[in-house]
C-alpha cells in the first residue's frame, strides 16, 4: 500500500509540473496529454527501479 501512495503522489506532482510548464511555454493547459505524460513517466520510473532490484537480488544470490 505504500508503493501505491509513493507512485500516487508522484502522479500528482509530475502533472502540476507538466501543467505548470505547458502553461509557460504555450498559455494553454492540456490536460490529458499532461496525463498520459505523467502516467508513462510513473510506470517507465517503477519499471526501471523493479529492474534494478531486481538486479541486486540477483547479484546478492550468486
Amino acid at each position: 500500500m505504500n508503493v501505491f501512495y509513493k507512485n500516487f503522489i508522484l502522479l500528482i506532482v509530475l502533472y502540476f509540473v507538466f501543467v505548470i510548464f505547458d502553461y509557460v511555454e504555450n498559455h494553454t493547459f492540456n490536460w490529458t496529454e499532461n496525463m498520459i505524460q505523467s502516467l508513462f513517466f510513473v510506470v517507465f520510473f517503477r519499471l526501471f527501479m523493479w529492474f534494478l532490484d531486481g538486479k541486486k537480488a540477483k547479484n546478492l544470490i550468486s
